[in-house]
């Protein structure tokens, strides 16, 4: 365990009382920890000596504003899901954006990680098919908790864009995703999937496309035919003689 006092961030005190990850053959050490205007900067080394050196480890930053119950948001750096093994390792938290400008008092940070396994496995999730918006396509899985409800969010070049399903039962092992008819066509997008109580499970599909159900070429050429038979009707029309109004007086011999 580590102990360090960090200078004030304006009315703030920074402790980090505690850095740990689990897993077997691996070394963790925070190296430093410093203040760059609102914002902390925390080095550390993960090092695995098994011979499997390609394994990945998730770490996270939690603060004992909530007792330590969800890892902070903010962050950017080598934290996450998946980090690779390595040295000079960087984590930054800003602070005051994750605390508020007002926020006063002193708050303790610990860093966890463990081993990354994913929750959930993906079985025969195809990138190279493009999926088209308004069709039903199947995603299969295996893998997660008995009773627990997971939650597929779209993503476009890792920014958030809908979620179209959520809560679904990871016992079913298969769900039928439609892409909603609002979403722009094109590549870049993933699917993350979540438990919908955990924040720490998820896992992330390779990038697709998608595109529109029907080619916009196609709908051109559809509303062109209608056109066309439209002006044909209305041309057929014009080519017939209309008669003459009945002459009523001519016919009866009226006046």
């Amino acid at each position: 365990m580590l102990i360090s006092k960090l200078s004030k961030v304006g009315s703030l005190s920074i402790f980090l009382i505690a850095g740990s990850v689990l897993g077997v053959a691996q070394d963790f050490k925070i190296k430093k920890l410093e203040q760059v205007g609102d914002k902390i900067n925390l080095y550390y080394d993960l090092l695995d000596s098994t011979e499997n050196s390609k394994r990945n480890y998730s770490i996270y930053l939690y603060a004992s504003r909530d007792s330590y119950t969800s890892p902070l948001t903010k962050v950017t750096g080598d934290i996450g899901q998946i980090v690779r093994t390595g040295e000079n390792k960087k984590i930054t938290w800003n602070a005051k954006e994750e605390l508020g400008a007002d926020f006063e008092g002193k708050i303790s940070l610990e860093i966890r990680g463990k081993e990354f396994v994913p929750f959930l496995k993906l079985d025969g999730f195809n990138n190279k098919k493009p999926w088209k918006r308004g069709v039903l396509e199947d995603i299969t899985w295996s893998g997660g908790r008995a009773n627990s409800l997971i939650n597929f969010e779209l993503y476009k070049n890792g920014k958030f864009v809908a979620a179209p399903h959520t809560s679904i039962a990871t016992s079913l092992g298969k769900y039928s995703i439609l892409i909603p008819k609002s979403i722009k066509p094109g590549g870049g997008y993933t699917f993350r999937i979540a438990d919908s109580k955990n924040r720490e499970e998820y896992i992330f599909t390779e990038e697709f496309s998608i595109r529109r159900k029907f080619p916009l070429a196609a709908k051109t050429l559809a509303f062109a035919g209608v056109g066309a038979a439209m002006y044909f009707l209305i041309q057929s029309d014009a080519n017939n003689d209309i008669p003459d109004p009945l002459d009523i007086g001519k016919t009866t011999g009226k006046n």
